[in-house]
Parts: structure tokens; C-alpha cells; sequence
């Protein structure tokens, strides 16, 4: 009978990565950082688990933390439940603190984690399956919102596979209206590690007298999920572009924040084929008219793995990599995508995905190592 596994150790070695990376000095005061490896607690039905996190000044909110700390709680059939900070001592300022993460359907199950905060932390736009581009830019007073600066940076994120990541500011010391030099540093939601700073300067100038020859307009919208296509979005936003003769000009999509899935959204439409800094951002509502939700619960966590225990099904077993239907019913899971690569050491991320639905996946860190050192079990030989 196979062992049933309550504890799977994570690697702490992303945050050793990490702080080696940092090329900061220790905050004044604070303790030497030592970084503990994070676990997957069972609590009643319930699993949680989340790593210890290192943060820059500016970039310490709840919502930060949580990201960070890949803080995941699932019950007993899969169904992921929003975690929260149920408490935190953790200030604006270099130091070491405490956050303890929880869930507010079961005031038991929680999990204290340590977050240090550092001055500064070093760019690193590439870091397992992801990719962080993005180019210092010039923009002018008035339009320095989220939509404009990504769309002017011509930031961009992809996995390994080529599929897209929505890009983030993280942390932004711009003045709307005062001109002058600005660094904002970018990155993803899917992995906190990813970070990029650019320089945006802000100017007053009013453009040259190509740019001032046209306008662009367009308005809110709703939309259904089914009509996501740019020609349906531009006629569904009026949006526009005339000249100063008011005769139409074609229009394009310049930027969105569209995932394939109900929500709230930012499209930023522009004269087509030019690159100037003339245009207008708009809020999509995305229904879920026509839209089916998945049946399908995916969960798998981070775990450590030896060399030679890499193949698909050793890397199902060590993540825990399960899928459930509400009613319990198990899917088929398999590796979707994998960074590891052979008879290498070191953090990888592995995608896991569900033969049913090729919609559900999950990413998950795997630390491969050259030798796990297992307790021995009894003083006897035999199956557990």
C-alpha cells in the first residue's frame, strides 16, 4: 500500500535565488535573512500552503503577500478557496515581519509566513516558463494610466509556449501632470519573480503636427464572451478615428487587457499602423452570456523531485496533480508543458493541464535536486 504523503516540502531555494539576486545590503537593524522552505499544511479538509516572500519597499499591500507567497488553500474534493491575511505586522520599511494567511470560511486553518522587505530588488524578466519585455518610452502630461504606459513601453509577457501573459505596473512613482523622469517597474501576475523597470518620461510637449492632424475616440461597452474579435470590439465601442476634416480613418486595437473569460477590462484603440501616442482607452464589461464554465477542479503544488524521477507520471505523483468534477469524479491530468531539462539541477515550472477541458491548468514550481534524503522507515525491508 503506497505511503500517503501529508507534508510536501518545497524548495526554498527560489527565495535563496531570489535574495542572492537582491544586490542590496542588509537593512539596518535587521536580522541575517534566512529563508525557510514552505509547506502544505492539512488542516480538517482543508490544504494550505505558501513560502516565506521577499518584497520591495513600495510593493508590500495584502494582495502582494498573497501572490507572492503562492498562498493556495483547497478542500478536501480540489475547489480552490480564496485565501486572505487574516494578520500582518508587516510595514512599508526594510525588516523582517509576519503574515499569517487564512481563509474565512474555517478560522483554523491558517499559515504564518515571514516576508522581508529590502530597499530594492534586482530586474529578473525571465524566470521559468515566463518573459518580460519592455522598452523605456516617452509619454505625454495626461496620459500616464496603466493602458497608456504598456501600450507606449511596448511591454509584453509570454510563457515559453508562446501564449500570452498580461503585463502589470507594480509599483509606479509617476505624477500625472508634472513632466519629468519616472521609473515603473513591470510585471505578471502568474509569477511574482518577474519584474522589469523602465524609465518613462513625462512630458508637456503637444506633439508634431502629424500627430495633432487626427482624433481618436470610442466608448464603455458590454460584451458577450463570443464576441472577443477586434472588429466586433471596435464596432461595439464606436470606436473611431477622424482627421481634422472629420473624414473617417481606420482604427486598431493598441492594447487590451482581455482574457477569455467574463470580467472587467481595459482596450486601448489607436489610428492603425501608427505608432504615435494619440489615443483613447476605454472599459469592457465581458458577460457570461453563452459562456460555460468549466466542470473541472485542478489542483497541484510545488514539490522537490530527484534526477532521473522526471518523467510525466513521477512529476503527477510528486505535485499531488489531481483533477475533480463537483461530484468527485476524477479526470485524467497530464504535463502540458515542462521547463525541465535533462540531467539538470535547479527550479523548474511545470504545467499540468485536463484531457476533458484543455481550458483548466495549473503551473507549479518542481526543484529538482540529486538526491532527496528520506528518512528510513523501521529497522525492516517491505512495502509500506
Amino acid at each position: 500500500m503506497k505511503s500517503m504523503i501529508l507534508k510536501i516540502a518545497l524548495s526554498a531555494s527560489a527565495i535563496l535565488c531570489a535574495i542572492s539576486c537582491l544586490n542590496v545590503s542588509q537593512p539596518v537593524g535587521a536580522e541575517e535573512i534566512h529563508p525557510t522552505a514552505g509547506e502544505t499544511d492539512f488542516i480538517g479538509a482543508f490544504a494550505i500552503s505558501g513560502s516565506d516572500v521577499v518584497l520591495e519597499v513600495g510593493e508590500t499591500s495584502n494582495e502582494n503577500i498573497l501572490t507572492a507567497s503562492h498562498a493556495r488553500i483547497t478542500n478536501s474534493i480540489g475547489v480552490e478557496v480564496p485565501p486572505i491575511i487574516k494578520s500582518a505586522n508587516v510595514q512599508d520599511t526594510p525588516g523582517i515581519y509576519q503574515a499569517t494567511i487564512g481563509t474565512t470560511i474555517m478560522s483554523s486553518v491558517e499559515k504564518e509566513i515571514t516576508v522581508t522587505v529590502v530597499d530594492k530588488l534586482e530586474d529578473c524578466p525571465t524566470y521559468g516558463i515566463y518573459q518580460l519585455t519592455a522598452d523605456d518610452a516617452t509619454v505625454p502630461v495626461g496620459q500616464v494610466d496603466e493602458a497608456a504606459i504598456l501600450q507606449a513601453t511596448n511591454a509584453q509577457a509570454l510563457t515559453s509556449g508562446g501564449s500570452p501573459v498580461d503585463v502589470v505596473i507594480k509599483k509606479s512613482n509617476v505624477v500625472n501632470d508634472t513632466p519629468g523622469t519616472y521609473q515603473i517597474v513591470l510585471g505578471i501576475k502568474e509569477e511574482p519573480k518577474i519584474r522589469k523597470t523602465v524609465q518613462v518620461t513625462v512630458t508637456n510637449d503637444a506633439g508634431n503636427e502629424q500627430e495633432s492632424l487626427y482624433f481618436v475616440d470610442a466608448s464603455d461597452a458590454t460584451v458577450s464572451i463570443d464576441q472577443l474579435d477586434e472588429q466586433t470590439l471596435i464596432i461595439m465601442t464606436n470606436a473611431k478615428a477622424t482627421d481634422i476634416l472629420g473624414h473617417s480613418l481606420p482604427v486598431e486595437i493598441k492594447h487590451s487587457t482581455i482574457k477569455f473569460e467574463p470580467g472587467n477590462y481595459t482596450v486601448t484603440f489607436g489610428l492603425k499602423g501608427d505608432s504615435s501616442l494619440f489615443t483613447k482607452t476605454v472599459n469592457l464589461t465581458v458577460t457570461s452570456d453563452n459562456y460555460v464554465p468549466s466542470r473541472f477542479f485542478l489542483q497541484a503544488f510545488d514539490a522537490t523531485v530527484q534526477l532521473g524521477q522526471t518523467d510525466d507520471l513521477s512529476l503527477i505523483q510528486a505535485t499531488g496533480a489531481n483533477a475533480v468534477t463537483l461530484l468527485g469524479q476524477k479526470a485524467n491530468v497530464y504535463v502540458k508543458h515542462s521547463s525541465i531539462e535533462a540531467n539538470k539541477t535547479g527550479e523548474f515550472a511545470v504545467t499540468f493541464g485536463v484531457t476533458e477541458d484543455p481550458r483548466v491548468e495549473k503551473t507549479v514550481t518542481v526543484s529538482v535536486v540529486d538526491e532527496i534524503n528520506r528518512p528510513e522507515l523501521g529497522g525492516g525491508i517491505g512495502n509500506i
